[in-house]
């Protein structure tokens, strides 16, 4: 029964239409009275969503599904054959999602209330003005931040409407390189928290310097070696010559001051004092005693409780790569005569014991080897 059938398609479909009793492709359909009379009759009657029209003898659908016919979204879903995903139908206002996949969406807003999970090296981009903001919403403070990708060339810039900075908490590492070759930290495991700054030394990829630089030289290759120690190196603001540098580490035994082309100088036009040099306390001399060489470049200051003359090997320190280059202004400023043994570690004027009595000086140095006088006795 051809008629019916599309009949009952309308009804289990509920789309609206028109179905005529008069369909030239199939008999008309015909109600009989249910005394069995054989005469044709049509209903005067139908359901609340449905409209009889006697004079043509048409039933127009006037309302969608019949209710109790298909109510649930696993009922719909069973008649449909393309659809994608499961669960329930959704509608255009606040719709609830669970777990969708999406294509190339678009919108003005999106809330979030769990986690925001990118997982094959996605982009958030702005095709707009190239700047990204990022901002808290509902707390108490609601600090926002900024990236803007094109206000200049090769950089990013970072602002905030709320005057808000970036804070890197306690004992957290900001690095740089691919290879985590340096970093900044604020370390709270010194006993005063320190801010610390991390070069990686002794590898031969990394320099393990700080450079300092004018800032139109920090792609210029100044060549320098790899060190064994950090190093703060300040590099002069002619990046053509490329050893006008003065270097700061310390040896593992000495601090040390290195420099590229020229002479080290203390200005007194630009400090106001020139060099001044910490006068240390005097060390007390017993007989057969070395005098310490913890004063390089200042001066040593000795004193004894009684006339007393100095070890024989060693007269100071003993001479090593440590104290190499010491210099050093010995006085006497105590009121007893100390006598400096002149030996194979001390080489004197003449060969002679350098007798110092009450505010004598004399000037020794380490050569590597041993100690020289290089100055005479200064009687004062």
């Amino acid at each position: 029964m051809k008629w019916i059938s599309r009949l009952l398609a309308l009804c289990l479909l509920g789309v609206a239409g028109t179905l005529s009793a008069q369909d030239t492709s199939a008999p008309p359909l015909e109600f009989k009275q249910t005394d069995g009379s054989g005469t044709p009759r049509y209903p005067t009657t139908v359901q609340a969503d449905h409209t009889f029209t006697a004079a043509t003898n048409t039933i127009t659908l006037t309302a969608g599904l019949v209710s109790g016919s298909i109510d649930t979204s696993a009922e719909l879903a069973a008649i449909l054959t393309d659809e994608t995903g499961s669960g329930l139908l959704v509608f255009g206002t606040s719709p609830t999602f669970i777990t969708p996949t999406l294509g190339a969406a678009s919108g003005s807003t999106l809330s979030l209330s769990s986690t925001l999970t990118l997982q094959n090296g996605e982009t958030i981009s702005n095709a707009t003005d190239g700047t990204i903001t990022f901002a808290g919403v509902g707390g108490t403070n609601n600090e926002d931040l900024t990236l803007n990708f094109e206000s200049v060339a090769n950089s990013v810039r970072v602002s905030s409407t709320t005057g808000a900075g970036v804070t890197f908490l306690d004992d957290t590492s900001v690095w740089w390189g691919n290879g985590l070759d340096a970093r900044l930290k604020w370390d709270t495991t010194e006993t005063n928290d320190s801010l610390k700054l991390g070069l990686v030394v002794g590898a031969a990829a990394d320099s393990g310097i700080l450079f300092i630089v004018e800032s139109a030289d920090a792609a210029v290759n100044f060549g320098a070696a790899t060190v064994s120690n950090p190093t703060i190196r300040l590099q002069s603001a002619d990046a053509t010559t490329t050893a006008d540098w003065i270097a700061f580490f310390h040896n593992q035994t000495n601090p040390v001051i290195d420099t590229g082309n020229g002479t080290l100088r203390i200005n007194e036009a630009l400090s106001g004092n020139g060099l001044a040099v910490d006068v240390q306390t005097a060390q007390t001399i017993a007989s057969g005693n070395t005098v310490a060489a913890n004063n390089c470049g200042g001066i040593k200051l000795i004193t004894a409780d009684g006339a007393v003359a100095t070890n024989t090997t060693n007269t100071f320190t003993a001479p090593d790569a440590s104290n190499t280059g010491c210099l050093m202004t010995v006085q006497n400023t105590g009121a007893n005569t100390i006598t400096l043994d002149a030996n194979a570690s001390f080489l004197t004027v003449g060969g002679l014991d350098v007798v110092m009595t009450t505010d004598d000086v004399v000037v020794v140095m380490q050569t590597g080897s041993r100690w020289v006088q290089i100055s005479a006795l200064l009687a004062l």
